[in-house]
């Protein structure tokens, strides 16, 4: 059965070999440009930022989810891997302090520059670009959907934008989260019940299904089958984006990672911070927070329901 889904979206509902779900949609990130505005970028971070002119500048989302994905390109592997991984598993978390450092360094660098616009709501940042007041543009797969809808009707404009794979760093490549949509499954349904929800969520996750999700409403298929009938750029982009992104489990715990990730980009970017400090109290407060350790924490990729089997 898990053949005909994309391979980073079903690795999320795996369990000590076993599934627990059906994925039906994912999300994560890649960088847009309008071709109209601005040339075709390079594939490494400090080289999108000589590409960015004042006439199409780089627009960056600093809140802790949409900054992320340069943390992994400014180092290797890091301290604080997800349980049960190993070198060749993509789903760890990668919180290194060099790294993360370096990251707000160069972010600090460039703030000032007339070419780059920073902040943190995702939404002001789309409505810059939309509106032509950016080339280029680091943001999720849901954009996808509310750009055609707002320039239905001026193809010329909607064909002048292009999505590809985010810029590496000196480290490695740039790796967003990951977050993957699914139906689970109770282990206290019957079977009966068990058996309809199975249909239904095949039915769901299928190729003709997921492709009418990407015909209506441009969203990123999760069935390969309908990647391939998609034959569309912008969603290879994403698809080749997702298979190195760092899978993001559904936990409460999360509120309190990523409200301290904000905070930490806002005290070095607008509170002047120096980015050395600014880290060193950011895993200070991880750490006091979370009991077990994050790592153990976030090891946990689906909390285990009814399994369908390895």
């Amino acid at each position: 059965t898990t053949i005909q889904y994309l391979p980073a979206t079903h690795r999320a509902l795996h369990y000590q070999d076993a599934l627990y779900g059906l994925p039906y949609q994912m999300d994560t990130m890649a960088l847009y440009y309008n071709s109209e505005l601005g040339d075709v970028p390079a594939d490494a971070i400090t080289d999108l930022f000589t590409s960015a002119t004042p006439a199409a500048p780089l627009a960056l989302d600093t809140s802790f989810d949409g900054a992320y994905w340069g943390i992994p390109a400014y180092g290797g592997r890091q301290s604080l891997k997800m349980e049960g991984t190993d070198e060749r598993d993509h789903n760890t978390l990668d919180v290194d302090h060099t790294a993360l450092v370096n990251w707000l360094e160069w972010l600090l660098a460039v703030q000032g520059a007339p070419h780059i616009v920073m902040g943190a709501e995702p939404e002001q940042l789309q409505e810059i670009f939309t509106a032509g007041g950016a080339g280029y543009l680091v943001a999720n797969s849901d954009m996808l959907g509310d750009l055609h809808n707002q320039w239905r009707g001026n193809e010329t404009l909607a064909h002048a934008v292009e999505v590809l794979p985010l810029p590496a760093g000196p480290m490695g490549e740039g790796r967003p989260f990951l977050t993957v949509d699914a139906f689970l499954f109770s282990a206290g349904a019957s079977e009966e019940q068990t058996r309809r929800a199975l249909a239904f969520a095949e039915y769901a996750t299928g190729a003709d299904s997921q492709t009418l999700l990407f015909q209506g409403a441009h969203r990123v298929p999760v069935n390969v089958v309908a990647i391939a009938r998609a034959d569309d750029e912008a969603i290879d982009s994403f698809v080749h984006q997702a298979e190195s992104a760092v899978l993001l489990p559904s936990r409460p715990e999360n509120r309190v990672l990523f409200a301290a990730g904000d905070e930490l980009y806002h005290s070095v970017l607008e509170d002047g911070q120096e980015p050395i400090a600014a880290v060193a109290a950011f895993i200070s407060r991880l750490d006091s927070t979370f009991r077990p350790p994050l790592a153990a924490v976030l090891g946990d990729k689906v909390t285990p329901k009814q399994s369908l089997g390895p």
